[in-house]
């Protein structure tokens, strides 16, 4: 009895040492107690056992079964438990991975929600500066146009002392009212953004074009610019002609602004073609300036953008072209541009029936 039980036992310390793990170990004592509790019933004859297969000869190769078979179950137990260890170390492993990755989401996240918040902040601001522009153009056209109506009164009668002469003079004037009419167009067209009523009618653009380019003659002519006007089409389009004429004014203003300091030895001329291009009217205004750097060229229809001083520009033209083409004619507006080789722009706009 007692040999088996050193036997029991020995099986047991063997099992726990080649399973190295506390969860088996402690099912192989359970086991081992239950193998020598059983044997000590059955030496006492407390429980009926045949043993008649004692009365068998024993040969070493029941010895050599038994101990392969422990054997196997050891190597079994081991490898079974050296892949446990290796996966709860990849679990463990797998768990700082993401416990890492978590807290690395979450410090974007409030590295994000930050930049959203600056974001946002930055939006009211310039939305609270667009409300201040908006009062303040309106009062600003209302103090001018009292004295725009004065000099105008003053130059028709002027026109009207010199009218039948064909002199320098008279000529000067007519220019002068043209002007006046165009500014007095500009402040109806501002009035009607800032106090939405529209009043759309069909127009030629190829005579909103042609005053705008006569408007801008004396800002070419101090710029040495000199315009090329190819209109191909004269077809009429529906719409605000005031707004449209303020597109094309900011089109070709920031084309006479791009020779500004610009040191170039080909002549300085800006090209404005037109095109009808099936149900589409086409119209490319186009310029050897300075160019937009690449830096820029995302930002030129942001509003209050401008790389212009202050008193050249506000950061609003090119943001109220692209407003006005989208949200008032349904068309859309393009540019390409080269640093040093200028710039073209392109608006397209549906030909409505």
């Amino acid at each position: 009895m007692y040999q088996s039980i050193a036997i029991y036992a020995l099986v047991i310390i063997l099992s726990g040492i080649l399973i190295n793990s506390y969860a088996s170990l402690s099912t192989t004592i359970f086991t081992g107690i239950f193998l020598i509790t059983l044997t000590v019933l059955q030496h006492n004859q407390l429980i009926s056992v045949d043993l008649s297969w004692r009365q068998h000869s024993e040969d070493i190769y029941n010895a050599i079964m038994v101990f392969a078979t422990l054997g196997a179950i050891s190597l079994v137990s081991w490898l079974y438990n050296r892949e446990l260890r290796h996966a709860i170390k990849h679990t463990l492993k797998s768990k700082i991975a993401l416990k890492k990755e978590r807290d690395s989401l979450e410090e974007q996240v409030m590295i994000r929600t930050q930049q959203l918040e600056t974001a946002q902040a930055e939006k009211m601001m310039q939305w609270q500066q667009f409300v201040e522009i908006g009062r303040s153009t309106a009062e600003i056209f209302h103090d001018i146009k009292n004295p725009l109506t004065s000099v105008s009164l003053n130059l028709e009668q002027l026109y009207k002392l010199h009218q039948g002469k064909n002199t320098f003079s008279n000529k000067k004037i007519q220019d002068a009212l043209r002007s006046i009419n165009y500014i007095g167009q500009f402040i109806t067209a501002t009035n009607h953004q800032i106090k939405p009523q529209q009043v759309r009618k069909w127009f030629s653009h190829n005579k909103q074009i042609g005053q705008a380019i006569k408007f801008l003659s004396p800002k070419a002519t101090a710029n040495k610019v000199k315009f090329n006007n190819i209109c191909s089409t004269n077809i009429k389009i529906c719409g605000c002609s005031s707004k449209f004429y303020q597109v094309i004014i900011n089109l070709i203003s920031n084309s006479i602004d791009s020779y500004h300091d610009h040191m170039l030895n080909s002549p300085r001329i800006i090209l404005i073609k037109t095109e009808q291009d099936g149900n589409y009217l086409r119209i490319f205004v186009k310029d050897s300036g300075c160019g937009i750097t690449l830096a820029n060229q995302s930002r030129i229809f942001n509003p209050l953008f401008t790389t212009k001083t202050i008193d050249q520009g506000t950061g609003l033209g090119l943001s109220i072209v692209k407003s006005v083409i989208v949200n008032d004619f349904g068309g859309s507006i393009f540019f390409c541009s080269q640093p040093n080789k200028g710039s073209t722009f392109a608006v397209t706009i549906p030909i409505k029936k």
